[in-house]
């Protein structure tokens, strides 16, 4: 059975979060490159990349438990 290594796992781009120094908070855009709206968006795009790749995580383990299944009948 091979091993898993997390390290060889190809994850998505991120984006950078920003400093803490920034104030994200502020729709007035003073001082901030970043809305509330934007910082939003962003960790929707995160979510769903996340579940996405969760998702095909799954498939695989599943796959992979059916080949033992197949391989070793009871």
């Amino acid at each position: 059975m091979p091993n898993y290594n997390a390290e060889d796992e190809e994850l998505p781009p991120t984006d950078p979060i920003p400093p803490a120094t920034q104030n994200v908070a502020s729709s007035s855009g003073v001082g901030s490159s970043f809305s509330i709206e934007d910082n939003i968006a962003n960790m929707n795009k995160r979510l769903e990349e996340l579940f996405l790749l969760s998702n095909s995580r799954h498939e695989e383990v599943v796959g992979l438990i059916g080949g033992l299944i197949l391989e070793f009948p009871t």
